[in-house]
């Protein structure tokens, strides 16, 4: 990339559950000591950022799946609309992964956004139980993840990198001794992680970092 701002693609990142923008904070900060310019770089900030018990029922100080994404989208539209620029990237952690992929998917993000890149992600759950807490948005058995991963589970034009670990993502566990129940099956797996039609997944015992995201920066731009 040169050094003209308008070479660098507006960047946007989307926290995780109960966290807030300055999750990113160290992020941003190597990203602009590598060059990056700061006015190329968006947090977005979700109010209420822990999820619901019941996504379809309202909880005080706690966001549903669509506020979630209509969070991002307003972040993108000003990171549009101060950038100039025709398409931002998205890189999120946590329960950002599915709220920018349902902000993708079904609230216009299509042709907003350039590239993804995810990491520390539940696509297929942290639980799977058919007959358990359907409402949950990490209940990969559930109703929001199930809709979310129909096809298309990548709309065409969006390129995808998934970070993730082989084995260690806290919450893509077999065995819940991570929530106080060891032996407990939790019905999802190792690869929860991994994302049907993905460009290229990145696999560390970490599963975040500024080298792994400038990494997948370059892989998309």
């Amino acid at each position: 990339m040169s050094s003209q701002s308008n070479d660098y693609p507006p960047v946007v990142f989307v926290h995780g559950d109960s966290d807030t923008a300055g999750l990113w904070m160290v992020q941003m900060w190597r990203f602009e000591s590598n060059g990056y310019p700061r006015d190329r770089l968006f947090p977005v900030d979700i109010p209420h950022p822990s999820a619901r018990g019941d996504d379809g029922k309202a909880e005080q100080n706690r966001s549903s799946t669509e506020d979630a994404a209509r969070a991002v989208a307003a972040t993108v539209d000003e990171a549009l609309a101060r950038s100039k620029a025709g398409k931002v990237v998205l890189i999120a952690n946590s329960r950002g992964c599915q709220t920018s992929r349902n902000f993708v998917k079904n609230f216009g993000g299509a042709d907003k956004v350039a590239a993804m890149i995810l990491t520390g992600c539940v696509h297929r759950g942290v639980f799977v139980a058919p007959d358990f807490a359907q409402g949950s948005e990490y209940n990969g058995a559930g109703a929001f993840l199930k809709a979310l991963n129909e096809p298309p589970v990548i709309p065409d034009g969006v390129p995808v990198t998934i970070i993730r670990s082989d084995r260690f993502d806290l919450y893509s566990q077999p065995d819940g001794k991570f929530i106080g129940k060891p032996g407990k099956p939790t019905g999802a797996n190792f690869d929860s992680p991994e994302l049907e039609g993905e460009q290229q997944s990145d696999r560390r015992r970490g599963s975040s970092g500024d080298r792994l995201f400038a990494r997948g920066l370059r892989h998309h731009v």
